[in-house]
């Protein structure tokens, strides 16, 4: 990289500190550090550490059956979205579909070019229920929070597939919950007996009664809800969740029922619904009431508040979010920047319009508005992963962080951060004369900057539009002049 004056300026900012810091919403903002940021929305910190925009939503869908009888209704949020892998019976083939919930119907998407089909057949379902879905020896099973949806699979071996149909339950009913564990269906979530799990018979998800099949209950102490969660496998370990407990399964024998124990392992934080778990390579990700936890953490720590990894957002999470819906909550893990992704619904409102983005490397949060995203997945296109939106308003979607905008209409990218001492020292803070913006693009952009001086000289403000190419510009606002530099 050829040398500019760039680079001194790098210097006085110390260039980490200069790059790194993400949300920090304590109660006293004085205290929050110049790299950390009071307001960052729509702000992405990836494993470049860099401050950029996020990724723009762009439409999954690239044919015209949107908003016609072939395709989701417009205007009806998606309540449950996945990309399900299906190999063809006796061929081997494999095929791909986007299903997801939408009102009382269940849909699968084929290709991005092909018509949505209505898989729902003779199933009731209801317009509420928030689903949890469960691949299990190829097929597709699903339950719902709304118990009288029923217990049901969608099997995608042949080709075209039939509709989904219903499966056989356990004899007490259907459960809210689906979970896997060395080959067996775990379900939970039985109104009748809310903290019971039960466990299928080896390589079968529908025989719940032979002897190869069990069920078992955990403490029942004054916890509110009873089952909110079945974990993915852990280092052989599976761990079940309460609204204020979590449980481990583990086995020394998958094949003996004798050889399966549970225990309880945390008291105080549960699990707020399984939409917000999340399975990372070597870890899990959940929400509580409280916050945002790593299972590892929380099973080996002592529970306070320091292992929470959301306590720069504890303010916010607790004043902010809509409690009473959290279990509406869903997220997924964007392996190409190692984020935690969690779409939440506010308080005062009913949908999910937040997400909330958790950079696991270095512990940065950020905050995206109007993503209006009320479910989430992971979805591969051409062959690159992306994150997949299943929208408030009908929409199927992914992120593209190729996108500088929502469906071809822009988006603000806002940030504020904390107190800028020169020196570091408080006694200096009415000695500024000037500051410096440094703004690259990776395109041609029109960029809007603002900024407010506060000096022993007075107050001075200002702000100025421009158009950049790709490079770095440099703004000094004491002089109100742009310098450009291209690396090489």
């Amino acid at each position: 990289m050829a040398k500019t004056s760039t680079t001194k300026i790098y210097n006085f900012f110390d260039q980490k500190k200069a790059l790194q810091g993400g949300l920090n919403v304590t109660d006293d903002p004085l205290i929050v550090g110049p790299n950390e940021m009071t307001i960052a929305k729509n702000v992405l910190i990836g494993q470049s550490l860099s401050r950029q925009k996020r990724p723009g939503l762009e439409n999954y869908h690239t044919g015209d059956y949107e908003g016609t009888a072939s395709y989701p209704a417009s205007g009806v949020p998606i309540r449950g979205i996945l990309q399900y892998y299906r190999y063809g019976s006796g061929t081997g083939e494999v095929y791909e579909d986007i299903f997801l919930h939408q009102s009382d119907k269940v849909w699968s998407i084929g290709t991005r070019t092909s018509e949505g089909i209505n898989q729902t057949g003779a199933l009731t379902l209801s317009t509420t229920g928030i689903p949890s879905y469960q691949v299990f020896e190829g097929i597709l099973y699903f339950v719902t929070s709304e118990t009288a949806d029923g217990y049901n699979k969608w099997n995608g071996l042949a080709e075209p597939p039939t509709a989904a149909t219903a499966a056989t339950a356990p004899p007490d009913g259907v459960g809210k919950l689906l979970g896997n564990y060395f080959g067996r269906m775990l379900m939970a979530g039985n109104p009748d007996f809310p903290f019971r799990v039960y466990m299928s018979a080896a390589l079968d998800a529908e025989d719940w009664v032979s002897l190869d099949a069990t069920s078992f209950d955990l403490t029942y102490d004054g916890d509110p809800v009873g089952v909110t969660a079945i974990f993915p496998e852990l280092d052989g370990r599976v761990f079940i969740a309460t609204r204020r407990s979590i449980y481990e399964l583990s086995t020394s024998d998958p094949s003996s029922l004798a050889a399966f124990s549970i225990r309880r392992v945390t008291r105080g934080i549960g699990c707020v619904g399984q939409g917000s778990v999340v399975a990372t390579p070597n870890d899990v990700l959940f929400a509580s009431d409280r916050g945002v936890h790593s299972i590892k953490k929380v099973v080996v720590s002592d529970q306070s508040e320091i292992s929470f990894l959301s306590r720069d957002i504890q303010n916010l999470w607790v004043s902010m979010l809509n409690a009473q819906r959290l279990n509406q909550a869903q997220a997924t893990w964007e392996e190409t920047q190692n984020l935690y992704v969690i779409t939440v619904p506010v308080a005062g409102e009913t949908s999910n319009s937040t997400v909330l983005c958790y950079n696991l490397t270095f512990g940065y949060w950020t905050l995206w508005e109007d993503v209006d995203a009320r479910s989430l997945s992971n979805v591969l296109v051409s062959n690159r992963q992306y994150i997949l939106a299943g929208r408030e308003d009908g929409k199927v979607a992914f992120f593209n962080p190729s996108e500088t905008t929502d469906f071809g209409t822009g988006y603000s990218f806002v940030m504020k951060t904390g107190k800028f001492f020169p020196d570091s020292m408080m006694t200096n803070q009415f000695r500024f004369t000037a500051c410096t913006i440094l703004v690259s693009a990776t395109q041609p952009s029109t960029i809007s900057l603002g900024w407010f001086v506060d000096s022993v000289n007075g107050t001075r403000t200002g702000s100025r539009g421009q158009n950049i190419g790709t490079c770095t510009l440099i703004w000094c606002t004491s002089c109100n002049c742009f310098k450009s530099y291209k690396f090489l």
